[in-house]
């Protein structure tokens, strides 16, 4: 995602250009990279934020978990780390892994997949017994009762509302997973504005709202504003579970 949100921020300001920003590129990116080509707050206009979508914390069938509190439980028992897999090292799965480790000494070791189709496939197959994936991912996959879920990162979600958070289940983090639609520094207040009102009524609009849960997306609009602080405030609390994980760029 840092590639097209680099390239979006290094567009005219005409508000011909806007670009979707999401965890990994606007919020996880800054907190791993020692270094991007773009600032992901000052080189962008906000223009609202579309909504949340936390990811889920998966098991395969057999493992001995109904929640993340058994999970830990049973982490703390093994002789070693038991192993996740996400669908990328420094991703947001990794990362919401490590809150387990930091929050509640949960016992975890990383194993990176190239994509979350290989992880599903690794989870299927019994190849790896424990996984981070996005809602809209796992969610067709727990309805079908494939793999089962123990634990949101992020906020409820219609999607799985039998779901626990992270804090409902005792674990002290809080962070909500944002997407949002974002357009090149510098584009004119009157232009913002038009496109801020045409993202609030469209999120208002049931066939969409409708169509965003079907994607894991739980419609929650913020102005440009609300959302300039959010980010700011995300990426200090991701950079701080990135620094105490070191987790960097490999």
């Amino acid at each position: 995602g840092t590639i097209g949100a680099a390239q979006a921020s290094r567009s005219p300001n005409d508000g011909y250009t806007i670009t979707m920003g999401g965890m990994t590129s606007h919020i996880i990116a800054p907190a791993v990279y020692a270094k991007l080509t773009y600032d992901p707050v000052t080189d962008f206009s906000q223009i609202g934020r579309i909504g949340t979508a936390g990811v889920v914390v998966v098991s395969s069938l057999d493992f001995p978990a109904k929640d993340l509190k058994e999970l830990i439980a049973n982490s703390k028992k093994q002789d070693k780390p038991l192993q996740y897999g996400t669908w990328g090292h420094g991703s947001t799965g990794h990362l919401c892994g490590e809150v387990l480790v930091q929050k509640a000494g949960a016992k975890l070791d990383h194993i990176p997949f190239k994509a979350s189709s290989d992880l599903v496939t690794g989870l299927l197959g019994g190849h790896i017994r424990l996984g981070v994936l996005d809602m809209g991912t796992a969610s067709p996959l727990v309805k079908a009762g494939k793999i089962r879920a123990l634990g949101i990162c992020g906020s409820r979600s219609p999607s799985m509302p039998e779901v626990g958070t992270y804090p409902d289940q005792g674990i002290d983090f809080r962070s909500e997973l944002s997407w949002m639609m974002l357009a090149p520094a510098g584009v004119p207040a009157p232009i913002i504005t038009k496109l801020t009102t045409a993202l609030r009524d469209t999120l208002a609009d049931k066939a969409i709202a409708d169509r965003l849960l079907d994607l894991g997306v739980q419609p929650a609009y913020l102005p440009p504003d609300e959302l300039r602080k959010l980010m700011r405030e995300d990426i200090a609390i991701w950079k701080k579970v990135a620094e105490t994980a070191n987790v960097k760029p490999e």
